[in-house]
């Protein structure tokens, strides 16, 4: 039997899950912490106590809606296969997490918060390549 979630997870959860609904609707940078405790009922200081900036919200949001995106499977060269059949497969593979919602509602919203900000870009392709990598 699962516990109940305590108040203040319930309330991290809906801030979270506002977080997600504002940075998608509005965008990184028009998003104010303001926004985000108005739509998930709770006050301004709540939300600061559990992320002390918009940025630790964002990677909050982000790690949430990346682990609900499908792993892929570990890629192995197989020399009894034919190249063009492995790489195929490999496609394949990259696409099924093209057409995974979660996957895309992450690629709008990191798209949208990195497209005027190199240096948040570099941070996260960089978390994006670690991701990758440790699944191999």
């Amino acid at each position: 039997m699962t516990e109940p979630m305590r108040l203040t997870d319930q309330k991290r959860e809906s801030i979270v899950q506002a977080a997600i609904a504002e940075f998608g609707d509005r965008g990184f940078e028009i998003t104010s912490m303001d926004r985000i405790a108005a739509r998930a009922e709770v006050s301004k200081r709540t939300v600061y106590n559990h992320f002390p900036s918009k940025e630790e919200l964002f990677a909050e949001m982000l790690q949430r809606l990346w682990s609900c995106a499908p792993p892929q499977a570990e890629v192995v060269f197989h020399p009894q296969i034919g190249l063009r059949e492995q790489l195929r497969e490999l496609l394949w593979g990259k696409m099924r997490n093209l057409t995974n919602s979660h996957f895309l509602d992450l690629a709008r919203v990191v798209v949208g918060a990195t497209i005027h900000s190199p240096e948040r870009a570099q941070v996260w392709m960089a978390r994006i390549n670690e991701r990758e990598l440790t699944l191999r």
